[in-house]
């Protein structure tokens, strides 16, 4: 992905902004049926100045991608400041709700990047794949802490560490039905007390 970095809050707030239009039109009409030039129009920008921060289609959807980044590692950090005297459970929970919290702000990107990934080159679904493990890998962190202090049981760290990261992006994939059930904050407790559960069971 060669995307122009000129980091300014200004620049910063551009590649939102084309990042989130991108997401939407490659929803609502296909990766494959979007024009740059109808990214630009809906943007009001040429299409020159959408090459001036990438260079291709795809990198438009690595753009997506790093915005959505950008958003749960930040989201993250409230895990990570979190007091060391924690214990895994509540540390697991504080992660999840930080997650699906990230997941919340970001949803129509969520949706667009998991309807996109059949439509990308092998480096496109590798990179897409990456930033997953990335994600579970936060997790694994954590359940380790626990398996390590005897509060889970369950040895089965990184498939579970890739479970509760798929429940947690659910809040945007299947949020039609999701939402008839629960609201944001009750799909957290769900979530979180549902990866307990699997923690702890032997």
């Amino acid at each position: 992905m060669q995307i122009v970095d000129h980091r300014t809050s200004r620049h910063d707030e551009k590649l939102q902004k084309i990042a989130t239009v991108t997401a939407l039109l490659f929803t609502q009409k296909g990766y494959y049926e979007t024009t740059l030039d109808e990214i630009a129009q809906a943007l009001k920008m040429s299409k020159g100045s959408i090459y001036t921060y990438v260079k291709s289609k795809q990198d438009l959807v690595f753009l997506v991608l790093e915005q959505i980044e950008n958003t749960w590692g930040q989201s993250f950090e409230t895990v990570e400041k979190s007091p060391k005297t924690n214990t895994a459970v509540d540390s697991l929970k504080v992660a999840v709700k930080a997650y699906i919290s990230a997941v919340d702000e970001k949803q129509n990107e969520y949706i667009f990047l998991n309807h996109v990934i059949v439509s990308l080159d092998q480096e496109g679904r590798r990179r897409l794949l990456n930033s997953t493990r990335q994600v579970a890998s936060k997790f694994e962190k954590i359940i380790h802490r626990g398996h390590d202090s005897g509060e889970f049981n369950n040895t089965n760290i990184e498939t579970i560490s890739f479970v509760i990261t798929h429940l947690c992006s659910d809040w945007a994939n299947n949020r039609w039905f999701l939402r008839k059930h629960m609201n944001l904050d009750g799909y957290i407790n769900f979530v979180g007390e549902m990866a307990v559960r699997m923690l702890k069971a032997k």
